[in-house]
């Protein structure tokens, strides 16, 4: 009754949470990669899956001494390096949804805004619909932002309302 241990259920929080902080530690250098590259505008990949400046950025680490990034890339499965296109894409998408919900609360506690919109097609023929908010943001200083694209147009560019402002 002394020996006051942990509970097996308190032990294996423990254990997920050491797993969870050390999985954190593992990303941070693969997310700042993308971040970097993407707040610079440079490409993230290159010709090959292997190429490019993310892969570039991520060997500079290495090479810098990040010695927990060095240990996740020569110790883990190829499955769970957390470097392919597709996690890429995943944490581009992440970081957008980020950026947008920042963007909604600045907009959302602003004086007034107004909603900017432009339809266009690309250059597959598929329409798109650009969505921009302007606002004041609480410095006092009018911010435009892009807040993304939707493809999701039901109506044809004949069919909108027109609105008259006299």
């Amino acid at each position: 009754m002394s020996n006051k241990e942990k509970s097996i259920i308190d032990q294996l929080n423990t254990a997920q949470q050491s797993q969870i902080e050390q999985n954190r530690k593992r990303l941070v250098p693969i997310l700042s990669s993308i971040v970097f590259c993407a707040t610079h505008d440079l490409t993230i990949r290159g010709k090959l899956s292997c190429s490019g400046n993310f892969h570039d950025l991520l060997k500079f680490c290495v090479e810098s001494g990040d010695s927990v990034l060095s240990e996740h890339l020569s110790t883990c499965h190829s499955k769970s390096k957390y470097t392919s296109h597709r996690i890429q894409n995943e944490f581009i998408l992440l970081c957008g949804n980020v950026l947008c919900d920042q963007i909604i609360r600045e907009v959302n506690s602003s004086l007034s805004f107004s909603l900017l919109t432009d339809e266009t097609f690309d250059i597959a023929g598929i329409e798109q619909l650009s969505i921009g908010v302007r606002y004041v943001d609480s410095s006092k200083t009018i911010r435009e932002e892009f807040l993304g694209f939707t493809t999701n147009i039901r109506c044809s560019w004949y069919s909108y309302l027109y609105f008259d402002f006299c």
